[in-house]
This record gives structure tokens, sequence and C-alpha cells, in this order.
């Protein structure tokens, strides 16, 4: 055993042969930590960075520093007077991600924008601005250069240090990678704002008639239960051992599934928010929401409710297994409306977020 992680330290570097004045050969080791990586410019800039701990956010194979740039310093802050830190003037900083290869770096630069989009619940904004560009540190600062950076895109928005943490803390999990990557491939199906979802400034959206968006909703919920697969928190029930039993939970499939939800450290006393809008739906009929309780925004259609994290889990299973993922039945395709890929969705994120420690994480974390 000693041997064989002695040898992984070791590995964990870049070996070279040399030759002493005499000539004679030897070979020096040099870890990773010491070998100067490639450095690359992302394109985002923070001026909220005074909010939330120094860079740099170190993970295994990169890491992610602040530096000032021609861009970057087009852009301030000056704080509120509330936030203790009046009269001060804090100039923009871009996110530079040092790595080993610029495929590693693209990695990184996925990560930070799909945490981004998880954080805030939508993908809209970075469909509006496109994908992060990366720049090689050295060329851009190169001769004949200078003019090639006032063409480059950039991003200024809050929270980007929030943003880089929450992706430094997936990357050291690979189940918490592939989570975050169905989620954000999720929103690339079909994504709403949280504006459009709040009934004090958007009115209840219509289904749509359209088959291409009946198939976009249901993969997009079909992707958001896989996300919630890769965190191991499904419902894990079988043909001897099924989920419900007369209409009623399985104690066995459910307490089994409570005991993993707080092992992932899922608080279950916050109940989880489920939208209901419009009219009766055939898909209520079928399987109605088991909501335990109205919100202090329910009137009229606008039927929310809460549910147990449990039951909401098992919602989007039954949407997952009965409506989307398999050959599409037509009365069961037309009824999905945006409000059950929400539910999905926002129930994917929460678990996700929750199981990183970077649920409700507001600035300064």
């Amino acid at each position: 055993m000693g041997g064989s992680k002695a040898l992984r330290i070791l590995t964990n570097g870049s070996w070279s042969w040399n030759a002493d004045s005499r000539g004679a050969p030897f070979v020096t080791y040099t870890p990773i930590n010491s070998v100067l990586m490639p450095k690359y410019l992302t394109g985002l800039i923070t001026t909220d960075y005074w909010r939330f701990p120094p860079f740099p956010y170190k993970s295994r194979s990169w890491s992610l520093d602040v530096v000032e740039t021609v861009r970057s310093c087009e852009c301030c802050e000056h704080p509120f007077v509330a936030e203790g830190r009046s009269g001060e003037r804090f100039t923009g900083r871009e996110v530079l991600i040092e790595a080993r290869n610029e495929i590693v770096a693209r990695k990184a630069a996925f990560l930070i924008q799909a945490a981004s989009d998880v954080l805030d619940g939508s993908s809209t904004l970075s469909q509006l601005s496109g994908p992060l560009e990366l720049w090689d540190l050295k060329k851009a600062h190169t001769s004949g250069r200078e003019h090639q950076d006032q063409s480059r895109a950039i991003r200024c928005t809050q929270n980007i240090p929030r943003d880089c943490l929450c992706a430094i803390k997936i990357t050291r999990r690979r189940a918490l990678t592939y989570a975050l990557s169905k989620v954000w491939l999720s929103y690339q199906m079909f994504s709403i704002t949280g504006i459009d979802l709040d009934p004090a400034h958007s009115t209840t959206l219509p289904k749509s008639p359209y088959p291409f968006d009946h198939v976009a909703y249901a993969q997009a919920i079909v992707l958001a239960y896989a996300a919630i697969e890769e965190l191991g928190l499904e419902i894990r029930a079988s043909a001897k051992r099924p989920s419900y039993i007369d209409g009623k939970w399985n104690p066995e499939v459910r307490d089994e599934l409570v005991e993993r939800l707080k092992s992932a450290g899922i608080n279950l006393d916050e109940k989880y928010s489920w939208g209901v809008r419009g009219p009766k739906t055939f898909l209520e009929r079928q399987r109605p929401p088991r909501l335990i309780s109205r919100t202090p925004w329910t009137q009229w259609n606008v039927r929310d409710g809460y549910m147990e994290v449990v039951d909401a889990i098992a919602h989007v299973s039954w949407l997952r297994s009965k409506v989307s993922a398999h050959r599409s039945k037509y009365e069961f395709m037309r009824a999905l409306s945006v409000y059950d890929v929400a539910n999905s969705q926002y129930l994917a994120r929460r678990l996700l977020l929750e199981r990183c420690g970077f649920w409700r994480a507001g600035t300064g974390l």
C-alpha cells in the first residue's frame, strides 16, 4: 500500500533526464505545483470580489485567480454606505484560469459557466452572451494584439467569485460534475427565468401547441431526473419492492430514500415549492401532486403549494418514466407545460446545490 501511494504521488508531476558536469545522466522530478502552467483569460470580470474569500481558488488540475486587464479596468464598483465600505472604489478584475493545457482550461471554463447558470436558475444570460472565450495570457499581450483586446467578449456580472467557488467544489467529485452537466444541458433544452414564473410579474403561460416544444419539455425533464440519479438521490424500487402500495408510500422505500437525502445534507424540513398554474390538466388527473399546504401567493389560477422533498422526487420520477422517457403518448405529451419542466429543473438544482453547500448562497458566502 505504501509503495502504490508513493507511486501515485511521484507520477503527479513531470520527469526529465539531465547530465552533470562530467556527463553522467540523472533524473529529476518536478511536482505539478512547481510546473509553470499556461494561463488563460476568460472574459469574466468581477467587481464584487471584495465580498468573497480572496483568490486564488485551487482544484487538483487547475486554479483560478483574478488580474487587472485593459478590459477589466473599464468596470468598477462603489459599495453602498450600508455595506461598510463607503468611499472605496473597486476596479474590475478578470478571472484567469491556470491549467496544464487548453483542454483542461476549457473544462474549467465550462464548469464555471454551468455553475453560474445553475446558481441563477436559468441559462438565459449565457445563451445571449455565448460560451466563454479563452485567450492565452502570453499571446494576448504580445505585440500587434493590443487592438484585438477590445474585440474580446466580456461579461461583467455579480457573484462571479461565487460561481468560481462552486465550480471548484463540484470538480472534486465526478458525480457532481456529471450532475451539473445534466442540469445545464436540461437548461439548453428549455430554460425560463424566475421573473417569468413569478405570478406577481407574469401571467400564467399557456401550453404549447407545437410538437417540437413537447419533445424539448420531455427531454429537459429526463435530464433533470438523470441529474438526481447522478447524485444518488433517486427512488430505488423494483417489482418486488414497489415505491407505492395501494397508493401510499412503501415505508421501506421511503425510509431508505430519506436516509440518503439526510446523508447528502438535504434539509428535509424545508419543503419544496411546486408550481401548479391554470385549470386542472390531464396529467393532474392521472397523478395529482401531493401538496401539503398552500403558498402565500396562491390565488385564482395560481395553485402552487408545498410538497415534501421525497414526494417531489417521486413526482418527477413519474413525469420522467410515464410521460417523457419512452414512446410519446399524445395525450400526455401535449399536457406538459413549462411549469412541469421548471418544477423538475428546480428540484434537481436544489438537490445539487444543497449537496455542494451552495443552496441559498448569496453574496459573500
